[in-house]
């Protein structure tokens, strides 16, 4: 709850920072009203149906299987909050060991006896497959002999599965404007960091597509890590380029002024538009 409670802040101040340098009034409108609505309209139900509430089944054994669902809902819901700080080794044996406890307590491996009715039949039959589910995560991170592991990239560079290489994104921005300065090729900041989803998202899904790793070799790419949020340079950089959500993503041209930007995560193909309108025209 701590971790998920202040969850609509980051939207708002995407929402805002969008509307802002779209300057489209009625859109920018259109999306708050959209956005306050999607907020707002279960309470508005409970409120206009409230009678409805007294028509609720009294307490009894099927409040504590609604307590333990929503426990085993909690419980995913934490770890795929914490997806982006744990190992994906890991990652992978907590959902493999989860899947077979949820099936177990499911009654994946009780006895069967004739006296079973249809209902349980079908949750056992439902608990089998998860617990076999979680065997299967569990087997796939076992070191077997003859198993295909795919190359990863030793020094940084391009690995044979296409993924982005590494070498083409810097650390440094006063490094990455001076470069550009000199070649006179436009400059793309990434704001992002580790705890940050949409940041991740944005990495591995588009940032690793082979065409956008060929647009952005034609450019000077800046990576601005900003996990230490409390780092005074990396607050000063935000503060400079008027960062105020994860991620941000700035395109400046060779002498620095900001050419456009997008908030929050692009697939591919969007991306390349979004480029493609910043720039003006495509980069050969």
């Amino acid at each position: 709850g701590l971790v998920a409670a202040p969850c609509a802040g980051p939207v708002v101040v995407a929402l805002m920072t969008f509307i802002a340098s779209t300057g489209r009034v009625i859109l920018g409108f259109t999306l708050m009203v959209a956005f306050a609505a999607g907020m707002g309209i279960l309470f508005i139900i409970l409120g206009t149906f409230s009678g409805l509430l007294s028509a609720l089944p009294s307490a009894g054994m099927w409040m504590n299987k609604v307590k333990k669902a929503f426990g085993v809902i909690m419980l995913a819901a934490a770890l795929f909050i914490a997806k982006p700080l744990i190992p994906p080794p890991v990652f992978g044996v907590l959902i493999g060991v989860g899947l077979v406890l949820l099936g177990a307590a499911l009654g994946a491996f009780r006895s069967i006896t004739p006296d079973d009715s249809v209902k349980k039949d079908l949750v056992r039959g439902i608990a089998l497959i998860l617990a076999v589910w979680g065997m299967v995560c569990l087997a796939a991170l076992l070191p077997v002999p003859g198993k295909i592991v795919p190359v990863q990239p030793v020094d940084g560079g391009v690995a044979e599965s296409g993924t982005a290489s590494e070498s083409i994104w810097m650390q440094d921005v006063a490094a990455g404007l001076k470069a550009a300065g000199t070649s006179g090729q436009y400059v793309i900041l990434d704001f992002g960091a580790e705890w940050c989803h949409a940041c991740k998202e944005l990495e591995h899904k588009t940032f690793n597509d082979p065409a956008v790793v060929a647009r952005l070799k034609d450019m000077v790419a800046v990576k601005v890590d900003c996990t230490n949020g409390r780092d005074p340079a990396i607050r000063a950089v935000q503060q400079d380029y008027g960062v105020t959500g994860l991620p941000t993503v700035i395109v400046l041209d060779s002498q620095g002024i900001e050419a456009g930007r997008f908030v929050s995560f692009l697939p591919p193909k969007q991306f390349l538009t979004f480029l493609d309108q910043a720039v003006g025209t495509a980069i050969d």
